[in-house]
């Protein structure tokens, strides 16, 4: 199967994969947004919650989370393994605990394919565009939050409206060098008879 690949000089624009003519003389085409780093390993930064980095010379995949380790992190990570263990891309009892803090990896099997690294880039883009509807509508869901607080409808907000100033408001006392005074309740009786 003849292999095409395409890497963009430019930092911003993802690394493109063809792989070529297949039997039915169709080419199967993916996009991601990834960069090589300069030890050869491949790291995919389409996913909302994980970065997904593919390590040719160690021959594993890590999953790391993009901001901070919780339960949704880690349930994107569960379902990526299970789907790459599903289509046979990694083995099966080598899912486990990474050693940076809430990573996993998995280890790619030995085999004898021409281009098993393009094989599992072209599995996890099929992955990243199964989850991709739920973390855009995370991402929407998001959006339409901070809108309801910043930019509320009329009939759902109040206007606030001058607020007159008092010298003394509230519960809180200033001027008090003794937080809890004995004589601390009598002041403040007293202040609330002169009102």
């Amino acid at each position: 199967m003849p292999i095409q690949i395409n890497i963009d000089k430019k930092e911003e624009s993802p690394l493109k994969i063809k792989i070529g003519p297949q039997p039915k003389g169709e080419t199967l085409k993916f996009k991601l947004d990834a960069r090589k780093t300069l030890d050869g390993n491949i790291i995919i930064f389409d996913h909302g919650d994980i970065d997904i980095v593919i390590m040719p010379e160690k021959s594993k995949i890590v999953a790391f989370p993009k901001d901070k380790m919780n339960d949704i992190v880690y349930g994107a990570q569960d379902r990526l393994f299970d789907f790459l263990k599903k289509k046979g891309v990694v083995t099966m009892g080598s899912i486990r605990g990474g050693n940076a803090y809430g990573s996993i990896e998995a280890e790619i099997p030995v085999t004898n394919h021409p281009s098993p690294i393009k094989l599992i880039m072209l599995n996890i883009s099929k992955w990243v565009d199964d989850e991709r509807p739920y973390f855009e509508a995370l991402d929407q869901l998001e959006d339409m939050e901070e809108e309801y607080f910043t930019d509320p409808e009329e009939e759902e907000s109040t206007a606030l409206g001058d607020v007159p100033h008092e010298d003394k408001k509230g519960a809180m006392v200033t001027g008090m060098s003794v937080m809890h005074s004995p004589y601390y309740y009598n002041y403040y009786l007293q202040e609330n008879k002169e009102r």
